[in-house]
């Protein structure tokens, strides 16, 4: 049960795009300069992705939390 590299990559995408539009537009409330703010989150995009995509490479590594389909079925999934 682990993430291919391409859904990875896919939710660090989508993710930057939400944060990008929330960001773009309360900048612009703040700095009322659209080359300044197109700018910054250029390299936040590009910087934050890398992160989120090696973020969730190294989370896929980690098996706390996670159970198998037939673990279900045969009561054995651990509770927190």
């Amino acid at each position: 049960m682990y993430e291919t590299k391409t859904r990875s990559f896919l939710k660090a995408i989508l993710w930057r795009v939400i944060s990008v539009v929330i960001g773009v537009v309360i900048s612009m409330l703040m700095l009322d300069d659209f080359s300044v703010v197109w700018r910054m989150h250029l390299y936040f995009v590009i910087v934050g992705t890398s992160v989120q995509y090696v973020y969730e490479r190294l989370w896929n590594k980690v098996e706390y939390g996670r159970f198998c389909e037939e673990d279900t079925e045969n009561n054995i999934a651990g509770s927190d």
